[in-house]
């Protein structure tokens, strides 16, 4: 696994700034805003968190949550797997789960779902906290943009990494930028840096390509 010394949008990170995932297109997960990080509400309990999730014939379904989750521990990463299994998940996409979340976990980053819909964002990465926030959106999307939502947001922990996990400031980690990259910063992030348009460029090209990204990064 890449090393993690430090750990979602403008990338001359101050420590209060963070990096949103934001819903553009026809429900592709992508990466896009910056916030001010206010309070973060406590996580709740993960027991009674998990739902059941009810799958049709074969096809791959939506995970439903309870309440607010959040992944500290392997067991907290299997029981949210199982909602996976159950949801229909083909067994590829449950094992890039499984090692995105492992390398999040190994590294030092929590990763949080969200049960604040009307966010406008499926996720965001706070390099203050190392922590990563799945928005419901993302989990109703389903399971690819869960998966692209994760792999995006996992891109900008690696970066944080990159340029020492226990600042805010994140540098690019080498994966490349292709044109739908440039197209979507292009498009959303012209008030940006160039330095930030670079490193967002960079979390979105990742999604392109999920394997390659997870097998470049060591994930996988």
């Amino acid at each position: 696994m890449t090393p993690f010394i430090s750990d979602n949008q403008d990338h001359n990170r101050q420590s209060q700034t963070q990096h949103d995932g934001k819903a553009f297109g026809k429900g592709v997960a992508i990466g896009a805003g910056i916030g001010i990080i206010g309070s973060y509400v406590a996580s709740l309990s993960a027991s009674a968190a998990w739902a059941t999730t009810e799958s049709t014939l074969g096809e791959p379904q939506p995970i439903f949550l309870q309440s607010e989750i959040s992944i500290t521990s392997e067991q907290e990463m299997y029981e949210f797997l199982e909602l996976a299994h159950e949801a229909n998940w083909h067994e590829e996409d449950i094992n890039k789960m499984e090692a995105i979340i492992r390398d999040n976990l190994e590294n030092g980053v929590e990763i949080k779902f969200s049960d604040q819909l009307g966010t406008g964002s499926y996720g965001e990465y706070n390099p203050s906290s190392n922590t990563i926030e799945i928005m419901p959106e993302a989990l109703l999307g389903g399971h690819q943009t869960l998966l692209e939502t994760l792999t995006h947001e996992t891109v900008h922990a690696h970066q944080d990494a990159a340029d020492g996990i226990w600042n805010s400031s994140l540098q690019p980690v080498g994966l490349g930028i292709n044109n739908s990259g440039i197209e979507v910063v292009e498009s959303y992030y012209t008030e940006y840096s160039f330095a930030d348009q670079v490193l967002e460029a960079e979390a979105h090209s990742a999604t392109e390509d999920i394997e390659a990204t997870l097998d470049s990064l060591d994930i996988l």
